[in-house]
């Protein structure tokens, strides 16, 4: 999770003036599983306990949206 937190404090940290695409970055490179997102909420913020049954259009709809993003605007900023 730590490479998805780097992006994030970079992408905050960029020189605006240097941002063509200021609305058009999205951060696909998180590797965290929903397994371990929910170990960490669990133990560092929520000291409970997570369920979810999620049903198979919205799981199909979440698989899709790595293949659907274009970042192709923000490959111009480098």
């Amino acid at each position: 999770m730590t490479d998805g937190v780097r992006a994030t404090r970079e992408l905050r940290s960029a020189d605006r003036d240097r941002c063509g695409y200021a609305n058009a970055y999205n951060i696909q490179g998180l590797s965290a599983t929903p397994t371990a997102l929910a170990a960490v909420l669990t133990q560092r913020l929520l000291h409970g306990h997570i369920t979810a049954e999620i049903p198979a259009y919205r799981q199909a709809l979440a698989d899709s949206w790595l293949h659907a993003c274009d970042d192709s605007a923000t490959r111009v900023d480098g």
